[in-house]
């Protein structure tokens, strides 16, 4: 952490350590919060969402009285999403598709309808108000529906293009996403499951997706933590490898998650199969969490 003096007061300055360390915080602090008032929990706001508003509002206040502003490093972003959706990719199977039935299919076709529309209104904005069309696109699908990971891959692609500050504003259009579905999404998710009386039917086991389910049962090992850690990095460096691979040579702009999660779905579906490896389910949806 590094303090210096610019035109806007005291630059607090954060290496990915103290980033990391920032990101805990916000996120304990939301937990806290959340823990303490029912609002929170009555309307399934998230935590992070919580911890991650408060220190917005926070950083916007110092800057606006000029008293300061904060940078941190966001070194650690990609890795850590690379993380997350690899452990997405490696719960995925064909046994777990075809379980979805009919409902899995009507969702799927919904969910393209709405990703085309997202891009179509996007643009459409981005010409009525006379900007570039591609900051339509990136406000659009591409940080609605692909998030900050895709956010900051295409933004700067979009950027070699000579479209200035494509990637901030793809940020900044998925960070409002995230703050929408958490502050909208979720409340009205819950309203829906209480005045429907929903209930879990039908989940996806073990069975589907070839992962043992005794973690509850057991302590983690040290070698049961590194074995998982094998297997996920080996799918995260062939998975960034083939989205560098079809950038270099087709030059397809793939986002480095999307890659391994393509490997890890592939990886889980000759498991399913053959056996390789016995995984922990909870263990891997640890590392993804904590990711």
């Amino acid at each position: 952490m590094n303090f210096s003096i610019d035109n806007l007061g005291f630059l607090i300055s954060f290496n990915m350590i103290g980033a990391l360390a920032i990101g805990l915080i916000s996120l304990y602090i939301g937990l806290y919060i959340k823990n303490h008032f029912k609002f929170f929990n009555k309307f399934g706001i998230p935590a992070p969402v919580i911890g991650g508003i408060l220190f917005a509002v926070i950083h916007l206040i110092i800057r606006q009285l000029r008293i300061g502003t904060i940078k941190y490093d966001t070194t650690l972003q990609d890795p850590f999403m690379v993380v997350f959706f690899t452990t997405i990719g490696i719960g995925s199977s064909i046994a777990a598709l075809k379980k979805g039935g009919k409902l899995l299919v009507i969702f799927w076709l919904l969910s393209g309808v709405m990703t085309f529309m997202q891009t179509v209104i996007g643009v459409g904005v981005a010409k009525i108000t006379n900007i570039h069309p591609l900051y339509g696109v990136l406000a659009g699908s591409v940080s609605m529906s692909g998030g900050h990971g895709s956010a900051g891959a295409f933004g700067k692609t979009v950027e070699q293009l000579g479209v200035m500050g494509a990637s901030t504003m793809a940020l900044s259009s998925a960070t409002f996403g995230l703050l929408a579905g958490g502050l909208l999404g979720a409340p009205l998710a819950l309203y829906l499951i209480r005045k429907n009386n929903l209930k879990a039917v039908n989940i996806v086991g073990k069975d589907d997706i070839s992962f043992e389910e005794k973690f509850s049962y057991q302590n983690i090992t040290a070698d049961q933590l590194l074995k998982h850690i094998a297997v996920l990095s080996i799918i995260m460096m062939i998975g960034t490898s083939f989205s560098s691979m079809l950038k270099s040579y087709f030059d397809l702009a793939l986002p480095s998650y999307v890659g391994a999660m393509f490997v890890a779905i592939i990886f889980n579906n000759l498991n399913v199969r053959y056996n390789f490896i016995n995984l922990n389910r909870n263990l891997i949806d640890i590392l993804g969490i904590t990711s």
